[in-house]
């Protein structure tokens, strides 16, 4: 089944924030998300295989804070920046400050251009999961270009460019901050591949998986082979209860009518401005997309109108 719609505002969804910008991020589509939602009370768990920002898991832990959470992603840095959140909350904040002050300190965009890639430098030579790298990471994160996560090459770790690094009071939400221990606390936080977690029955999970057009470097290939195996996946929570949302990209071919015909499919306009632009005449522009949410439903679970 095809349903076509627009992605039209609702005020029903208040969400908490993600921290940091991303590539790829759901925010913009969490109004036309919210109607479709199975009921919350109902379901055993919420379980985010793919976690990137967390638009989704912060808007279901802010309404539901009773549901337990199960978070994952096969990205290291970024899952050891979340688990010194979680653990190491007052040391974190006290690096950050460190690093936001040396850094409002400076009015020269030139000079924060160098600092940038000097703190990348440093960030490099920490070990991964001590609060200083973690520290450096969300630093580099909130001032490098465009939420787009690029892996270096002869680190593999976190390589994108510096912003435009014109910021001018503060670089970090420190109440936001707050708000994200606090979520975590109850979370359970995983790193690795999706298909080793292990997903309660009748649990609501949201994969967001690289999409198969993307333009961001995550550090790992995701195929069609892999899309297809996830698909798999998913139909296999289904049968043990759960309700699964696929989400992906329209990219003008059939491979998602093929490959997932027994899902639900939702359609929504969408605009990214991080990592999608094309060249016009006139510079670059955000590129307009049709976001893909494919569902496999516990029809005992499902939401009333």
């Amino acid at each position: 089944m095809t349903v076509s719609i627009q992605n039209t505002p609702s005020s029903s969804l208040k969400p908490l924030k993600p921290l940091y910008r991303w590539a790829g991020g759901k925010s913009k589509l969490l109004n036309s998300y919210n109607p479709h939602l199975p009921d919350l009370n109902s379901v055993s768990a919420y379980v985010e295989p793919f976690f990137g920002a967390g638009a989704l898991f912060a808007s279901v832990k802010s309404t539901y804070n009773q549901i337990p959470t199960i978070i994952n992603d096969i990205n290291p840095e970024l899952v050891a920046l979340l688990n010194t959140i979680k653990h190491d909350f007052e040391a974190f904040c006290i690096e950050l400050q460190e690093l936001e002050t040396a850094y409002l300190s400076i009015r020269s965009h030139e000079v924060r251009n160098y600092r940038f890639y000097q703190r990348r430098e440093q960030y490099w030579k920490e070990q991964i999961g001590s609060v200083r790298a973690s520290a450096l990471l969300l630093f580099l994160m909130s001032t490098g270009f465009n939420g787009i996560w690029q892996v270096n090459k002869k680190t593999g770790r976190y390589g994108t460019g510096a912003g435009i690094l014109n910021h001018k009071s503060s670089l970090f939400d420190y109440s936001l901050l707050n708000e994200w221990h606090r979520a975590l606390q109850a979370t359970s936080i995983h790193c690795g591949s999706y298909a080793d977690l292990d997903v309660p029955a009748g649990a609501f999970v949201y994969c967001d998986p690289p999409y198969r057009d993307s333009y961001a470097d995550y550090g790992h290939a995701f195929t069609d082979e892999d899309h297809k195996d996830l698909i798999e996946w998913c139909r296999q929570l289904q049968e043990r209860g759960c309700v699964v949302w696929l989400a992906n990209r329209e990219a003008n071919d059939s491979f998602f009518e093929e490959n997932a015909s027994d899902a639900s499919v939702l359609r929504f306009d969408i605009t990214y401005t991080a990592g999608r632009k094309k060249k016009t005449e006139n510079g670059h522009e955000a590129v307009k997309a049709k976001d893909l949410l494919m569902i496999w439903n516990n029809k005992n679970m499902i939401k009333a109108a």
